[in-house]
């Protein structure tokens, strides 16, 4: 074997390590996003569910939502940016792009420095990320043993977590009850067909654990304005920023709040525009 056989070689072996570490940064950032809103959920099956949605998504989607979620602590904005663009040139581009390099000794050198600068960016934002986030959750009151039992529950449903019970594409909710609970009041809604559903990050799904009646107290501000047929998935839902037509000329308006230690949903009736 001659020296360029060695160095082509390398170049492949520098591309796989570029891209193994691309996609431990991206998983990297659905863990920690999925683990702000662990806290949102109240229940395992809700953080899994959302990390298993998250898995699902681009790169940049995902840099995406870590830049609306960590704020202030953003300051891995720029490089994540970049990130994501070399990303997409690894995973879709980069031979293509270079395959007047490839066929030389020199561009094979220059391919390898390239590929080690790739990688370096992906370790260095995975390591100030797990920093920033641990930041933006200490800030909220969730201390390292919540972080370690979130992604201890996470390894523990596997690499395919499971989804929550789907619900049907469009419901009719008769009822709207408040449901007091140690991490804060919920949200629920009952269908015609006794099903009671929650918000989540993108609208309404069903809940994981067994709702006890005996608790919920009605909240007759939106009973009055039902039933009413809607979409469990709003048109032109945001995360945790959509709003829900009801009767008479109302909506259900529902919005993320990270405003405290932890974070929170915000619901209410409004006019519908």
């Amino acid at each position: 074997m001659d020296s360029e056989e060695e160095l082509t070689r390398e170049v492949f072996a520098r591309y796989g390590l570029a891209m193994y570490c691309a996609q431990c940064t991206e998983r990297a950032l659905a863990q920690v996003i999925a683990c702000c809103h662990r806290w949102a959920w109240m229940d395992t099956a809700g953080f899994d569910d959302t990390l298993g949605q998250l898995m699902d998504q681009t790169y940049g989607a995902l840099v995406s939502k870590y830049a609306r979620l960590a704020g202030e602590y953003n300051d891995l904005a720029g490089d994540l940016t970049r990130s994501a663009e070399v990303r997409n040139e690894l995973a879709h581009r980069y031979f293509w792009n270079r395959a007047v390099e490839f066929t030389t000794y020199q561009g094979k050198h220059q391919m390898v420095a390239e590929l080690q600068q790739m990688q370096s960016l992906f370790e260095d934002i995975e390591s100030r990320l797990n920093v920033e986030m641990r930041a933006w959750m200490g800030e909220r009151g969730v201390c390292a043993e919540d972080l370690a039992a979130a992604m201890a529950s996470m390894k523990d449903s596997g690499t395919t977590p499971e989804p929550r019970p789907r619900v049907a594409g469009s419901v009719r909710l008769m009822c709207a009850y408040a449901w007091p609970r140690e991490q804060g009041t919920a949200l629920v809604l009952e269908t015609d067909r006794g099903e009671y559903l929650v918000p989540c990050h993108d609208g309404l799904c069903a809940a994981t654990v067994d709702v006890p009646e005996a608790e919920l107290e009605k909240l007759a501000g939106i009973c009055h304005l039902l039933p009413a047929d809607v979409r469990t998935k709003p048109r032109g839902a945001k995360t945790w920023d959509y709003s829900i037509p009801l009767g008479k000329g109302r909506e259900l308006w529902i919005k993320g709040d990270t405003a405290g230690k932890t974070f929170a949903y915000r619901y209410g009736v409004r006019q519908q525009p």
